[in-house]
């Protein structure tokens, strides 16, 4: 026995045998990212020999956003034979890193180690539920979109997006209230018709979540009831229709295609002059002098005139008046219009060949009685002004020795002797635009291309200073003429809406309304517009026609901006068109 001790006593300390030689722990969390409120499961594997793999206590244990320090979370787990083992089903709530934690233990002779595994990130994306009050809205109409942010998010942005061709765009950013909740009303407009995929985002703004998106939502806008019965209207004919209101587009029908304008050109003349020489704007007329002495004019009495297409015998009357208040009682040489301001012009590319004779006089600087005398349009309207000036001037006691009333070129160096103005601008419009008379507006024409570009007044020069006006305003137009007689003018619906829209956000929009025909007036006096409220020029041509201008909104109570062109019907059916068109528009379009 005390042999054996000794032997005992002398052999080596054995330590207790180690399992393995690089035991390790996995952990996997699945899924690896979570929505808030969705479970998340952790689960692992104990890579090590026998006895030190199975029946082993493992710990789950979280670092928490924002700190450094780990630990324990729920119960631990056993591993299973071959060192697998899964952790209870849990819901996180905010991000965190985490790792699994293999308790040490000697199993008989076998001590096994403590592991630890590497650590694992756990995202929590929030939670986004977004809802739709409607998800089939009319064009002009709108429904509320909802989103709610789980975990409580106030005070932190939510973002309303739409998918496009590639990517999701964030059409509204909304604000979190204090139930984490934001709301905001989707109101569609004629743009907008189609499907809409949509869907809220909650961009990650803090440590504890991760981005969240909810399921995508589809809106659909389908075009609304009087839209469609616009479209069953001008459904198989040549015809563009825009409409705008509150600088939204309500409705389009072949909207950029160019149409002729006819007398719609009145309207775009309107405004470039209004624009341009202010509404409150007066031509004046003189009557001219190389030398006045003693009430004596020594030569010619010249009349200038200035492109006032209004001038007739009482404008004559008073000029003669002034002219004898100024003292005169005798003129040596004759009376005499001047031909000089503007070019004796008369004819536009697109012209008919009768339309000087039949449609429009000859629209020259010095006019009288629209150049309509005796029942025709006359090549030499300043004599026929000068005429009537000498008349007026011998009833009030004034000599002429110097021979017939003429026309001709006047000369340099003139002094004024007296002079009469023309109604305001405005005043002259509404004539104009009222009656679509075409001598007023190739004569004002010419006035506002002299007022661009300097004398001789031309229809060429009034057409480029239309032209330029609109250009200036995001519009092109091609026109020949101011009247819109050219069967060559061409404009969209869509361009000519976007200046009606201009127009009616400056100073002089009341005068331009006022100075266009209502229901029941003017080339409005016979159309089918009874109750309607508007402001519109019409424009006819052979087989062309159109109707553009105001309407008011009963549903929206505002103006909105309309333009109607058409070609290939004849007259009487495409103003029944339109006039159908205007009074849907005026009753029902929002």
């Amino acid at each position: 026995m005390v042999l054996g001790l000794v032997a005992l006593l002398l052999s080596p300390i054995v330590p207790p045998a180690v399992a393995g030689s690089s035991p390790a722990v996995s952990l996997t969390l699945t899924p690896p990212a979570v929505t808030f409120g969705r479970s998340q499961t952790p689960s692992g594997t104990i890579m090590a020999d026998a006895p030190c793999a199975a029946g082993r206590t493992v710990d789950l244990q979280q670092e928490a956003a924002g700190t450094s320090v780990w630990t324990a979370v729920g119960s631990p787990a056993t591993s299973d034979g071959s060192g697998g083992f899964t952790f209870g089903a849990r819901q996180p709530t905010a991000n965190a890193s985490y790792r699994a934690v293999v308790e040490p233990v000697v199993v008989g002779a076998t001590t096994c180690d403590q592991l630890t595994s590497p650590a694992r990130p756990g995202k929590v994306r929030a939670a986004v539920t977004f809802a739709l009050g409607r998800s089939s809205v009319p064009a002009g109409s709108c429904t509320t979109a909802t989103a709610t942010v789980k975990p409580a998010k106030s005070g932190t942005h939510v973002l309303l997006q739409e998918r496009g061709s590639s990517a999701w765009r964030t059409v509204r950013t909304l604000t979190l209230d204090a139930s984490s909740r934001a709301a905001t009303q989707l109101c569609e407009t004629w743009p907008d018709l189609g499907r809409h995929t949509m869907r809220m985002t909650w961009p990650s703004q803090d440590d504890q979540n991760a981005t969240g998106s909810s399921p995508a939502r589809v809106l659909a806008v389908p075009k609304a009831a009087w839209m469609r019965r616009i479209d069953r209207l001008a459904g198989g004919h040549a015809m563009g229709i825009s409409i705008r209101a509150k600088g939204h587009v309500l409705y389009e029908r072949e909207a950029f295609q160019r149409f002729a304008p006819a007398s719609n050109e009145k309207l775009l003349l309107s405004m470039a002059l209004l624009d341009r020489i202010g509404p409150s704007a007066r031509i004046e007329t003189d009557a001219a002098a190389g030398s006045v002495h003693y009430g004596v004019v020594s030569g010619n009495l010249w009349i200038l005139g200035h492109g006032d297409p209004s001038t007739g015998p009482g404008q004559l009357r008073t000029l003669a008046k002034d002219v004898v208040a100024a003292g005169v009682r005798r003129i040596t040489g004759r009376v005499m219009g001047s031909t000089t301001y503007f070019s004796h012009d008369w004819y536009a590319p697109g012209w008919r060949k009768f339309f000087p004779r039949l449609e429009v006089g000859l629209p020259s600087a010095l006019t009288f009685k629209e150049n309509h005398v005796n029942g025709r349009n006359v090549h030499d309207p300043e004599r026929y002004a000068a005429q009537e000036l000498a008349r007026k001037l011998k009833a009030r006691g004034v000599a002429i020795g110097g021979g017939k009333p003429g026309s001709g070129a006047a000369p340099g160096g003139l002094g004024k002797v007296a002079a009469v103005r023309s109604i305001r601008l405005t005043g002259l419009l509404r004539h104009m635009d009222r009656l679509s008379d075409n001598f007023y507006a190739e004569v004002l024409g010419k006035g506002l291309g002299v007022d661009a570009s300097g004398p001789p007044g031309t229809i060429a020069h009034g057409a480029a200073a239309i032209e330029s006006w609109a250009a200036a305003h995001g519009t092109n137009v091609s026109v020949h003429d101011s009247s819109g007689l050219s069967y060559r003018n061409r404009v969209t619906p869509n361009g000519l809406t976007g200046l009606l829209q201009y127009a009616l956000g400056t100073s002089w929009a009341p005068k331009l309304l006022a100075a266009l025909p209502a229901a029941g007036q003017g080339t409005l006096k016979d159309r089918h517009l009874a109750g309607v409220k508007l402001r519109a020029k019409t424009g006819t041509l052979d087989y062309i026609s159109a109707l553009s201008g105001w309407v008011w909104l009963s549903q929206l109570h505002d103006w909105a901006e309309f333009s109607i062109l058409d070609r290939g019907m004849g007259a009487s059916h495409a103003k029944d068109l339109e006039d159908a068109i205007v009074r849907t528009t005026a009753s029902s379009a929002h």
